[in-house]
């Protein structure tokens, strides 16, 4: 990850995003990693919101 310009860098968590190596996703990037397809990654809300799904949880009242 390029740390001098947060608002548009690549990252990729290899070889996946679980660390647990029982997850089915400990391998899950695993391929891409191999590959060098690393993932767009920003800090800017309107680069990511508008392709993105959203989980609210609230609390009871």
């Amino acid at each position: 990850m390029d740390l001098a310009n947060l608002s548009e860098t690549y990252h990729i968590v290899g070889p996946g995003q679980s660390g647990h190596v029982t997850s089915d996703s400990y391998h899950s990037q695993r391929t891409a990693w191999v590959e060098g397809d690393y993932h767009l990654t920003s800090i800017q809300p309107n680069s990511y919101q508008a392709n993105s799904e959203q989980l609210r949880l609230l609390p009871k009242e």
